[in-house]
């Protein structure tokens, strides 16, 4: 044996010496690899590229691959083997360490809802970094195959899905970009997308990586939200009872045209006003246990004089407080 096999595993080469490579423990391979090997060095068969995998004294992993020619004297008697072997280890730790970027990246990706697109722009395809039915939907059984990227962009983002599209390849600058996609079976989805451009040896737009991120439940989400402003802007606007939107200090948020006409007040002179500095009275203490409380506070007839209009005299208010957690 020749080489630095001790240099290379901490291995002395003599441990080598009189045995056959299925009498050295290979952590990769079974009985039936080695049935295999075996047939082919029964057969005066070459083999190429036989990786094992060993430990080294330290118990790490060392990988080496041999490869072998079979030898025959010159009445072409089978007289044994000469081969090569070659120390893989940083290859195959180069190759596990990728295979392990890539399920994080695809667990990642599944988790997030979100892809990665590579599209080579002179020829108009596509490459996706995980399976796009999540995206796209199933494949239409007629024909085999999904229709242009565009073409699945919603009617009403589509001319601004495009434009945006020709400005990063005319620019060769990064765009991100919000708009709906639709399935293949009807259902719409809201996507992110960051669009990287590559340009070629001649400076011109080659290659566009897209990464697209679900956002859907978010939009819907933030539509749920305006949706309940909408109402509440109704209803503080619309409603004949007197209503005010505190913080947990107690200053204005908000409060309905009809309190502001009951308190004869504009109802810009509310917001970010402190309610007990306007109006200071013994409710504080009530307001105060309901808010440690938490729990909801009424109270039928209380009266209460208005410090800036004492002329009105003892007014009666029902009082609810509904803390909002």
């Amino acid at each position: 044996m020749a080489g630095r096999l001790l240099e290379r595993t901490g291995i002395p080469p003599e441990t080598h010496l009189g045995k056959t490579r299925w009498d050295m423990p290979a952590l990769n391979l079974g009985e039936a690899d080695w049935a295999r090997h075996r047939a082919d060095l029964e057969a005066r068969r070459p083999f190429h590229d036989f990786e094992m995998r060993r430990p080294d004294t330290d118990g790490g992993p060392h990988w080496v691959s041999v490869s072998g020619e079979p030898v025959f004297d010159r009445r072409g008697r089978f007289t044994g083997y000469r081969g090569v072997g070659k120390d893989i280890t940083e290859r195959k730790l180069a190759e596990q360490a990728l295979r392990d970027l890539t399920e994080r990246l695809r667990i990642g990706q599944a988790t997030a809802r979100m892809i990665v697109m590579d599209w080579d722009i002179a020829n108009d395809r596509i490459v996706w970094s995980d399976s796009p039915e999540w995206l796209r939907g199933p494949l239409p059984a007629d024909t085999g195959r999904y229709p242009l990227w565009k073409d699945q962009v919603h009617p009403e983002d589509r001319e601004r899905f495009l434009a945006v599209r020709a400005q990063s390849i005319e620019s060769l600058q990064r765009q991100v970009l919000e708009y709906r996609v639709v399935r293949t079976d009807g259902e719409v989805l809201w996507l992110r997308s960051h669009h990287k451009v590559v340009a070629g040896a001649d400076g011109r737009a080659e290659r566009m990586f897209v990464a697209l991120l679900d956002i859907t439940e978010r939009m819907r989400m933030e539509q749920r939200t305006r949706g309940q402003a909408r109402l509440l802007d109704l209803i503080f606007r619309h409603s004949l009872d007197n209503m005010v939107l505190l913080d947990r200090d107690f200053n204005f948020l908000r409060v309905s045209e009809s309190y502001a006409r009951a308190c004869r007040r504009d109802i810009a002179e509310f917001v970010g006003r402190n309610h007990f500095e306007l109006y200071p009275s013994s409710f504080r203490e009530e307001a105060e246990q309901a808010k440690a409380s938490k729990t909801i506070y009424q109270r039928a007839e209380r009266p209460f004089v208005f410090p800036d209009h004492p002329e009105r005299g003892v007014t009666h208010w029902d009082l609810g407080l509904v803390p909002l957690l």
